[in-house]
Order: C-alpha cells, then sequence, then structure tokens
C-alpha cells in the first residue's frame, strides 16, 4: 500500500510524543499540525521552533478535535478568527489573550459562561449554537 507524504507525515507525528520534543523542520511542524485531527490540546502552538510563524496565524480552525482546555494560545497574538465547534471545551480560560479576535465559533460545547471574553473589544461575531441531531436550538 502506498501512502501519500500527508498520511505518512500526520502519522509520524501522532507517534512522536510529547510535542514540545519534536524535532521536525518548521514547515513540517506546521503540517503536523494542520494536518492532525482529535487535538486534546493546542500545547503544539508553543513549540519554539513555531514561534514566529504562530504570531503570523489570523484564521485558525480547530473544529472537530477532542479539546477540552484553550491553555496555550496566547501566542496567537494576531489571531482574527477562530473556529472552536464541535469540541468538549467547558470554559473558554486561555482565550482572554486574543485581543485581535473579531469572529469566535465556540457552537456545540459544553459552554456556560462567556466572562472570558469581557476583554474582547474586537470581538463582533460570536457563533455559539447546539445542534442536536438535525434540530438547531
Amino acid at each position: 500500500m502506498v501512502r501519500s507524504n500527508a498520511e505518512t507525515l500526520e502519522n509520524s507525528c501522532r507517534e512522536v510524543q510529547p510535542i514540545a520534543d519534536w524535532k521536525l523542520p518548521v514547515g513540517d511542524w506546521l503540517q503536523c499540525i494542520l494536518h492532525m485531527k482529535q487535538l486534546q490540546d493546542v500545547s503544539a502552538f508553543n513549540a519554539p521552533q513555531l514561534q514566529i510563524l504562530v504570531q503570523r496565524i489570523v484564521s485558525l480552525d480547530l473544529s472537530l478535535n477532542d479539546l477540552e482546555h484553550l491553555d496555550g494560545l496566547h501566542h496567537l497574538s494576531q489571531l482574527c478568527e477562530l473556529n472552536l465547534s464541535f469540541n468538549h471545551l467547558h470554559s473558554l480560560s486561555g482565550i482572554e489573550t486574543l485581543f485581535n479576535l473579531r469572529r469566535l465559533d465556540v457552537s456545540n460545547n459544553h459552554i456556560a459562561e462567556l466572562d472570558h471574553l469581557a476583554h474582547l473589544s474586537m470581538l463582533t461575531e460570536l457563533v455559539r449554537r447546539f445542534v442536536l441531531a438535525s434540530l438547531t436550538i
């Protein structure tokens, strides 16, 4: 069976633990992050090898993962759009330093309080739907 480069890279990224010890070129780091699904945390954004690139990200889609918390997003200082839908979040703690955030989608999570958004004055669009089967509540 012949594997694609992306599939091989994705599998090799999953096998290496912990993330902080990855010894990959910057481009490969980004490929791992972009192709990886079922993330349980966002610690990959704290890797020293990625700091310059991470600080330039303006839009990020982390939907459909297994995120339970948002610790480690503080390096995404230029982020304007963030999709966190379909995760396992109960809190938005860790998002309060994303001062450039304009659009946030937290649909289909278990978030009860939005107090961590209080200082995000640029935030103009918040999507917070909960879809149950084919019904939108």
